[in-house]
């Protein structure tokens, strides 16, 4: 064994590493996650974890002034509406909600009691509600000065949710995720990686000879993909027996969310030559579009974040038609931004590929 030539083979590949724009990109993204998420969680763990709790109060309520969110555990979110309040925990954007009442009485009479309602999701465990109940009474008549029973205000628990979210589980809620894992991965990896391929056989080049125009280019290719995709999704909810929710909805942002994902692995074949760099490009997206999205709830600034990330609306919607009582949520809103991104990445891809017939 040589070791000048083990060592000019190694000077090799990391002189064509340092030229090559994906090794550089595959070896740059799990740094710069790495160092993102450190700051964005330099908190510890008990209050990064804190759960999020809406208050629903009217300017200058003695109680809410009272509520320390280190002492309680908790990180205040303030709403302006009950609706609002409730869309936001149906969403599991805010863990539950407090609504406290203006003033407190000043006699003891039972007559009149000020009502503090706390609302919470239908699946949440008793004794998480029994503790959270036990700790506020206690915080009460600390702040009442009431050691002993009665207190002179009601407590009052709803729970919201609806049937489908009786059923929900801890297997079932990771479902949406898979669903989005699966959708990237075909459209960010499986398609610009076979089209990378057919670059590479110099089969593209006869393809753009052809008659073909850019629209029935764009839809053929995308179309095998968009098949596999919908059957991945029906092969994963029919085994695992997800037939609940709302359907039509379901499929809407499924088919919405796979061609999305389709256009931008288009433009990543047409901007990448090779299959290394489709790799590294797609590998990149794909992190970025699974990861930003399924732990937004957890960081303000990752919740910004992912406002601007397309597959954000494909998750909230696929949860949302999946668990939540449509009545009690925005469904619309996030199909209306999911279509329109859709229509402009349509729109780009077509200016790109048309581009590339014309070269």
């Amino acid at each position: 064994m040589n070791p000048r030539r083990i060592l000019a083979l190694f000077k090799k590949d990391l002189l064509d590493a340092s030229r090559n724009y994906h090794v550089l990109l595959l070896v740059a993204t799990p740094i710069i996650l790495s160092l993102l998420f450190s700051n964005l969680f330099s908190e510890s763990r008990s209050s990064t974890m804190m759960p999020r709790v809406g208050v629903l109060a009217p300017a200058g309520s003695p109680l809410l002034e009272k509520l320390q969110p280190k002492e309680f555990g908790i990180r205040i979110v303030s709403f302006s509406s009950r609706d609002e309040m409730e869309s936001r925990i149906a969403e599991g954007e805010v863990s539950f909600g407090l609504m406290l009442p203006a003033v407190f009485p000043t006699a003891s009479s039972p007559r009149g009691l000020p009502k503090l309602t706390m609302i919470y999701p239908v699946e949440t465990p008793e004794y998480a509600v029994e503790r959270f109940r036990n700790t506020l009474e206690g915080e009460l008549r600390k702040f009442l000065g009431k050691p002993a029973p009665p207190l002179p205000i009601e407590l009052s628990f709803e729970p919201i949710g609806g049937s489908s979210a009786k059923q929900r589980s801890f297997g079932g809620d990771m479902l949406p995720m898979l669903i989005l894992m699966a959708l990237g991965m075909i459209g960010l990896l499986a398609l610009p990686l076979s089209f990378a391929e057919e670059r590479e056989k110099h089969t593209l080049d006869a393809l753009f000879l052809t008659p073909t125009t850019t629209t029935e280019l764009i839809v053929g290719k995308c179309l095998f993909s968009f098949v596999l995709q919908h059957a991945t999704v029906l092969a994963m909810v029919a085994l695992n027996g997800r037939w609940d929710g709302n359907q039509p909805y379901f499929w809407l942002f499924v088919s919405l969310g796979s061609v999305m994902f389709l256009l931008v692995g288009l433009f990543i074949a047409a901007v990448a030559e090779t299959q290394a760099s489709v790799n590294a490009m797609g590998s990149s997206l794909f992190l970025c579009f699974q990861m930003i999205p399924t732990l937004s709830a957890t960081n303000d600034l990752l919740r910004m974040a992912a406002n601007v990330v397309p597959s954000t609306y494909v998750l909230r919607g696929i949860r949302k038609a999946l668990f939540l009582d449509l009545a009690k949520v925005d469904i619309l809103g996030d199909l209306l931004i999911l279509a329109v991104v859709t229509g402009l990445l349509y729109l780009i891809t077509r200016i790109v590929f048309r581009r590339m017939q014309m070269a």
